[in-house]
């Protein structure tokens, strides 16, 4: 992974796995902010796929998601 993008998200999160194919994919959100999630994120497996499919198999095992709660 590139050093430019980790980060470091403090605060109470809830994991959530949001597709378990080839990719494994998860998010870290807030728990007020799990219905917006489900709604906001839910393309997400497909946009993978279809990324995939465009330019090549993801190179990690896993893309994990942080969802902050600015308000």
């Amino acid at each position: 992974m590139a050093t430019y993008l980790a980060t470091v998200q403090v605060g109470r999160y809830r994991l959530v796995d949001t597709a378990m194919g080839p990719v494994r994919q998860r998010a870290a959100v807030p728990p007020r902010l799990l219905a917006a999630f489900d709604h906001d994120f839910a393309p997400q497996a497909a946009m993978v796929r279809l990324f995939e499919r465009v330019f090549g198999p993801y190179p990690f095992e896993a893309y994990t998601v942080v969802v902050t709660d600015e308000a």
